[in-house]
């Protein structure tokens, strides 16, 4: 992959289509304005939608259609076949050449510096054993103020546009592909194997459209509108993949919570944040996330814990989002750099003596209907 960049080239893009004509157009578009080649753009089409082949052809793009199922699927199997399907053909017939492909679906923008980002990320994939794939998205990106060239490591898979290497789908994903679900999959203990994922501080990728299988208005409306995408190009230095290298980042991050003002109050660090500094600030606490309902529970469920945390902060309220290794880290309405660190993790040795972490009966009672949801 550094080779590839190296002379030049775009890695190639799989769009993965179904009946949205027009959210097609607009990913293609976009594509197009970053700079890609109708030629280095396979759309994979699941079903016979008319239009969708409609849109491909008008762009010149590559066009393979997945036929129908003779058997009944549900959501999560018709998705995890599109998939495999698509990324099968993408490497095998029409990149057989490519080190990589980037992933989108049909209802994604990209920003203007989409191919430069992963182009400076994706040799740090080669160089680091703890990442396995790098995002356009950034789930906890609700801030303008982060830096344009800022980067993360998270244990959670975010999707959405991501960069997969051609070594790591045939040498470990594409024989055991699942038949269902496969995003949860791919964040497994199983195939993770312990390993990160990189993205962008400020998004590269934004999410157009207000349904789908496994999306409803609440989560339109409260996760996926309010990212900021990228709106300029960015001048992405050709070793910015070293931030993000194992060993430096952690530096990084150890020297935030070094040079950092330490809190363990909610109230305290939503006023902090607020603060026009570059001192970092750090809230410490300490108490289960409980991302998934319990066993046995329905719908009905209280929102996890983490709520006393990330809805103070604007990010997602499931724990595993954006997390790397127990930290949370976020940007002040003024720039400054807020880190939530979950106690006890592999940084709470550099946690002020005497300062204790922020326990759950220190919360309030959240309910659906305050984050303003539906029972």
């Amino acid at each position: 992959m550094e080779l590839f960049v190296q002379s030049g080239c775009f890695f190639p893009v799989v769009v993965i289509a179904c009946d949205r004509a027009d959210a097609l157009r607009n990913a293609l578009t976009s594509l197009l304005a970053a700079g890609a080649s109708p030629h280095d753009i396979l759309v994979a089409q699941d079903g016979a939608s008319s239009a969708v082949a409609a849109v491909a052809a008008e762009f010149q793009t590559h066009h393979k259609a997945k036929r129908p199922p003779k058997v009944i699927l549900d959501g999560a199997q018709h998705i995890a076949r599109a998939y495999k399907f698509a990324l099968t053909r993408a490497f095998e017939d029409v990149f057989p050449d490519a080190p990589a492909v980037l992933v989108l679906e049909e209802d994604l923008v990209v920003s203007p510096d989409f191919f430069q980002y992963f182009a400076a990320v994706a040799p740090a994939l080669e160089r680091d054993d703890l990442l396995f794939v790098a995002s356009a998205w950034n789930d906890n990106g609700f801030s303008a103020n982060a830096e344009p060239g800022a980067l993360r490591r998270t244990t959670w898979f975010p999707g959405l546009g991501w960069l997969l290497p051609r070594k790591l789908w045939e040498t470990e994903l594409h024989v055991t592909w699942p038949d269902g679900h496969w995003d949860h999959w791919l964040r497994s203990d199983e195939v993770a194997k312990g390993r990160e994922c990189v993205s962008p501080a400020l998004n590269r990728a934004s999410h157009e459209s207000s349904y789908g299988t496994f999306l409803d208005a609440w989560h339109d409306q409260r996760y996926f509108r309010p990212i900021v995408r990228q709106k300029a190009a960015h001048a992405w230095p050709s070793d910015a993949w070293r931030g993000v290298l194992s060993d430096v980042y952690e530096d990084r991050v150890r020297g935030l919570l070094a040079s950092a003002e330490h809190v363990a109050d909610v109230a305290a660090a939503v006023a902090g944040a607020e603060r026009a500094t570059t001192t970092p600030l750090v809230l410490w606490y300490d108490f289960e996330e409980n991302d998934d309902a319990p066993p046995g529970v329905g719908d009905n469920w209280e929102p996890p814990p983490f709520v006393c945390v990330s809805e103070a902060f604007h990010i997602w309220h499931e724990f595993r989002r954006g997390d790397h290794r127990g930290v949370h880290e976020v940007v002040g309405a003024a720039g400054r750099p807020v880190l939530l660190i979950k106690a006890p993790v592999a940084y709470d040795w550099m946690r002020p003596d005497g300062l204790k972490p922020l326990a759950r009966s220190d919360c309030p009672t959240v309910t659906w209907e305050d984050l303003g949801k539906e029972s």
